[in-house]
């Protein structure tokens, strides 16, 4: 079956338009969830970011090295400029 030049601009456009903040949905999804129209409902995109933090302690413990590399260069500049 040919498609005409309209239903093959409206399948470009749908293809492009799938973003995080805009999605389609199949009407069978929408049947089988009992017509709910909650965007929640068929978002492809939620629960699938996650995020991980490191910790205090080690973010600390990176600081404080950096600290002690930074005081002992400033002690050495300040040996060379006397």
């Amino acid at each position: 079956m040919k498609q005409n030049k309209s239903e093959n601009l409206f399948l470009q456009t749908r293809a492009s338009l799938g973003t995080r903040q805009a999605w389609f949905t199949p009407i069978k999804n929408i049947i089988k969830n009992d017509y709910i129209l909650s965007a929640n409902t068929y978002n492809p995109y939620s629960g699938e970011e996650t995020t991980t933090h490191r910790e205090p302690k080690e973010i600390l413990r990176e600081i404080g090295v950096s600290e002690q590399s930074i005081a002992s260069q400033i002690k050495e500049l300040q040996k060379l400029l006397k």
